[in-house]
């Protein structure tokens, strides 16, 4: 998460920073709604956050506000079955892998976990728990299962926050595309308003210039 809004703030302030001449009004207000959705139509309509702009921004502060949601919950339900594991199957989590952390959840214990692998004969994964420090066994089943719903529970908000990275992303690619189309039609508009008034005057047309 804060490799996602180191990312995008930097991209945004780099991008925002270019001149504003010609056409790059609208790469000006994609850049800046890439940095934040909502200030791009805010600087196209001369800083009015009325409509799209409020709009994107109120979005924006739910989506951050579901991610951070989502990122505490992820640690405490981590924290819960860790420490769950530990008191009650006597489960040493640090530095293990999701390979662990799986087969603690279907077994009772390290023996009975070593026992099934025998019985198919994979040589292979027997070895798994002969460390001490892959060693686990539970008071009941009932414990084994609470521990399962707990690890799934932490697996449901990881889901949970990475759709949640990317509707961030998505909405600010779309407040860009947005931004910038906005711009472009305003510059049409002028542009528009500008042959207007100088075929009014009498003055040719071919000496139009419009600058955004």
């Amino acid at each position: 998460m804060k490799r996602y809004v180191s990312y995008t703030t930097v991209l945004g302030l780099l991008l925002a920073a270019a001149p504003v001449s010609g056409q790059s009004k609208a790469g000006r207000a994609a850049a800046l709604s890439i940095l934040l959705p909502g200030l791009g139509h805010s600087y196209v309509n001369n800083g009015s956050w009325r409509g799209t702009a409020g709009y994107l921004v109120l979005a924006e502060a739910g989506m951050w506000l579901g991610l951070a949601t989502s990122h505490w919950q992820r640690r405490q339900s981590i924290q819960s079955y860790r420490t769950y594991a530990a008191t009650r199957a006597g489960a040493q989590l640090q530095g293990k892998d999701r390979r662990f952390l799986v087969a603690l959840g279907s077994y009772m214990s390290s023996d009975e976990y070593q026992a099934f692998h025998l019985r198919q004969r994979w040589w292979d994964q027997v070895g798994y728990v002969s460390d001490p420090a892959f060693r686990w066994h539970w008071r009941s089943e009932a414990d084994m299962m609470t521990y399962q719903a707990l690890r799934r529970s932490a697996d449901t908000w990881t889901r949970r926050r990475i759709v949640f990275l990317a509707t961030l992303v998505t909405n600010r690619a779309l407040a860009a595309l947005s931004a910038a189309r906005s711009a472009r039609r305003q510059g049409s508009a002028l542009a528009e308003v500008s042959l207007s008034l100088m075929a009014r005057s009498g003055l040719p047309v071919v000496q139009v210039a419009v600058q955004l």
